[in-house]
């Protein structure tokens, strides 16, 4: 079940991209990936808007010493339909029409196969495009680069196929015709081998 504490949050679909850095960890022993929120599910923006006030009531006492800063408790969630905060160059095409979450975490977060009984994936099941529910824990902050609110990625839960968006054809699709022909019925039966021996029967 669901801890539904205030500062965690369950997402509805997000589209996962950059997932290479679910797969290994980068420098700083961080695993991450850029989430992809439609900006047509209010609920979860309303979600994400909640949590972050919650977020900041517990780091008042906790991380910031009583102080109340002022800053945009969203500043987090960025307009796919501009540009990114750090280059002022324009996010993909794929990020139009959502909100662009970039979460991360120390720990290699575990991530399931809705389509697949609840299976763990695997590094080489995840590809950019994938559709997902996530759950977050958001954080306030304070350091040397200044006074915010983090997303913490807590696990990940996969819930369809989605269109790919690394531009590389799926091996399933290539495919498909000749591993549909393919059935037990057709494949060579393997032939009985001798236990003595350790030859074929």
């Amino acid at each position: 079940m669901f801890n539904n504490a205030a500062e965690r949050i369950r997402t509805g679909e997000v589209i996962l991209s950059y997932v290479n850095g679910l797969k290994e960890p980068d420098e700083d022993g961080k695993y991450t990936v850029m989430l992809l929120l439609p900006q047509s599910d209010k609920d979860t923006y309303r979600d994400f808007e909640q949590t972050a006030k919650a977020a900041y009531e517990q780091a008042v006492n906790k991380a910031w010493g009583g102080q109340r800063p002022q800053f945009d408790m969203m500043s987090f969630m960025h307009n796919g339909n501009g540009v990114k905060p750090k280059t002022g160059l324009p996010y993909g095409a794929e990020c139009k029409g959502h909100w662009v979450i970039n979460v991360s975490t120390y720990r290699k977060p575990p991530m399931l196969d809705l389509t697949d009984h609840g299976r763990q994936l695997l590094p080489e099941d995840l590809y950019s495009g994938i559709y997902a529910r996530v759950t977050l824990t958001l954080k306030g902050y304070k350091n040397q680069g200044g006074i915010g609110i983090r997303v913490q990625l807590d696990n990940i839960l996969k819930v369809r196929d989605g269109e790919r968006l690394d531009g590389g054809p799926a091996a399933e699709d290539d495919f498909a015709d000749i591993l549909a022909s393919v059935t037990p019925s057709t494949q060579a039966a393997a032939p009985a081998i001798n236990p003595l021996t350790g030859q074929p029967m």
